[in-house]
């Protein structure tokens, strides 16, 4: 997966779905969110396993795929970049051989 959104509007989907996503919790995978990036958009995915919420925003994605990314520092990865500068992101796949 790779992707170039605007930094705002990137900011914008994350602080939406933070009040979702599990600080404290016993399952790993609910304090992350799932991150997809095709069709021109890059999807936010959060969830508590009773509240659920999905966001997208407009993007270049270069590479179709998805991936987690943790919540607790997402906000404050987007937030100390200048807002007019694009966040770019870059998942290289990590598939098993057999």
């Amino acid at each position: 997966m790779e992707f170039s959104v605007k930094n705002f509007d990137l900011l914008q989907e994350l602080s939406l779905t933070q009040g979702v996503v599990e600080r404290k919790t016993t399952i790993p995978i609910l304090g992350k969110h799932l991150v997809r990036g095709r069709w021109q958009q890059v999807t936010l995915t959060a969830t508590d396993l009773e509240l659920s919420i999905r966001t997208a925003c407009e993007a270049k994605v270069k590479k179709e795929g998805s991936g987690t990314i943790p919540a607790k520092n997402s906000l404050s990865w987007c937030d100390c970049c200048p807002r007019r500068n694009p966040f770019q992101a870059a998942r290289k796949h990590t598939g098993c051989k057999s």
